[in-house]
């Protein structure tokens, strides 16, 4: 079994309007989401296109955090935002998924997280098969109000190179998954 992915509320939304959490769940096995992400879902989330889908997955495991995050990072982040990675920390689960950049840069820069983005999760996904394009993916989610790195991936001229999801060298791309390699023991 792969690591953990700790997953913040954009990504399970966003896959979620395209009825494709699933993905989540064949590139990482295991995901988690702490408490405040389904706190924040709730709260202002709930009834958006897509919480129909999260509240069918099941399988993605609800998680409380052990102490708080540190008052820096809770002054800088949403609080579901801070939660994934102080959770992350926590666990020791080496990889957060997260699309708002502040978030993302933090996880990698400060915490020493590596960082995935909805983005990045739908590359791979057509990288190991589990979809045929990614095109139509990209419109339906531009459709339902997400667009997480997305607007640089559909500009004229851009490559998917541009996309800080999809330029982590650290990720493999081949063998028994896209992340197992590098997140694996």
């Amino acid at each position: 079994m792969s690591a953990p992915v700790v997953c913040n509320s954009g990504p399970l939304i966003a896959l979620g309007g395209i009825d494709r959490l699933d993905l989540l769940r064949h590139l990482f096995g295991r995901v988690i989401a702490p408490a405040e992400v389904f706190g924040e879902w709730q709260a202002g989330l709930r009834g958006r296109v897509g919480t129909e889908a999260l509240e069918r997955a099941n399988w993605i495991e609800h998680a409380e955090l052990g102490a708080s995050p540190e008052p820096l990072l809770a002054s800088l982040l949403d609080a579901g935002e801070a939660a994934v990675i102080a959770l992350a920390r926590q666990s020791g689960a080496p990889l957060v998924l997260l699309d708002e950049a502040k978030g993302r840069r933090i996880a990698r820069d400060v915490y020493g997280l590596r960082v995935v983005g909805t983005g990045r999760v739908l590359v791979e996904a057509k990288r190991a098969g589990l979809v045929a394009e990614v095109k139509p993916l990209i419109t339906a989610m531009r459709a339902n109000g997400s667009d997480p790195c997305l607007r640089m991936l559909t500009r004229p001229g851009t490559s998917w190179a541009a996309c800080p999801t999809a330029t982590d060298p650290a990720a493999p791309t081949s063998g028994n998954g896209p992340y197992l390699n590098a997140i694996s023991a």
